[in-house]
């Protein structure tokens, strides 16, 4: 085999080496790049809310286009919204719940809400110290099944949507994981995981009715989920009677997060 020699001129070396050298900041920044953070952020402990009281546990999370605002909320709460979580998945110490906090976030323009709770995620890191663990647990959880066939329509086509009309909210092209997914967040909030086990498969247009009128529908919601609607029938019951589905208690491996670490005072805005 012959091997031969490639010889480079020193204008060809010094080309080279301006090649590389410009180069150069333009690896480092795509290797430091920085974490999604909020443009301006506040965190207070609420004095009131930690005082005790009526109305001492009544928490609001409210997001717009331009800014997170949580008011008197436990530090556990806002790392089940910043971490997309139920209760029965976070473990920690007791003063994550008694704990009250206020915290006003500006994004940093239009921000999808996935990076807003990164961006929460990030903030309670560094406020708060916080570091955590996530793992997969036993937990109790919903096996949804199917109690009542005929109560489920294939979807007739069109993107995924959820929409309210009149006093109910309408699902399309939703497959039945998306549903037990989606039953962890409001308008059901389920107090525990649900997993898909009815073995249907492809995508389904339904309507879930809560109110006769759509005046109604978000004071029965705000009810339901306060649980100060008389005689308003449980989210359970309503998904079995509208749906035909079945909730089981059972257990199943969950993706759980435990709270390693987290200072009760956070640092200074």
């Amino acid at each position: 085999m012959t091997y031969r020699t490639l010889r480079v001129s020193g204008r060809t070396k010094m080309s080279v080496l301006l090649l590389l050298a410009s180069a150069a900041p333009q690896l480092g920044l795509a290797q430091t790049l920085s974490p999604l953070a909020f443009s301006v952020a506040s965190v207070r402990p609420n004095q009131a809310g930690n005082a005790g009281g009526e109305g001492s546990e009544r928490e609001t999370i409210t997001l717009t286009p331009a800014n997170l605002t949580m008011r008197n909320v436990s530090l556990r709460s806002a790392i089940r919204w910043a971490y997309d979580l139920r209760d029965s998945q976070i473990s920690g110490p007791g003063w994550l719940e008694s704990q009250r906090y206020d915290i006003s976030a500006n994004t940093p323009g239009q921000t999808a809400q996935a990076e807003v709770r990164l961006m929460l995620q990030n903030l309670l890191a560094d406020r708060f110290k916080l570091s955590v663990r996530r793992e997969t647990k036993d937990l109790s959880v919903y096996a949804m099944t199917v109690k009542r066939s005929g109560k489920l329509t294939i979807a007739s086509g069109g993107a995924n949507s959820v929409l309210p009309n009149g006093g109910a909210i309408e699902f399309h092209n939703y497959s039945m994981a998306e549903l037990a997914e989606r039953l962890g967040s409001r308008p059901f909030r389920l107090d525990r995981p649900v997993v898909d086990k009815t073995g249907l498969e492809g995508v389904f247009d339904f309507s879930v009715k809560f109110a006769d009128n759509a005046s109604d529908l978000k004071h029965t919601l705000e009810g339901m989920e306060q649980g100060s609607a008389d005689g308003a029938p449980s989210m359970i019951t309503i998904l079995q009677e509208q749906l035909g589905l079945a909730f089981k208690v059972a257990k199943a491996p969950v993706s759980s997060l435990t709270v390693e670490h987290a200072e009760k005072v956070p640092t200074g805005n």
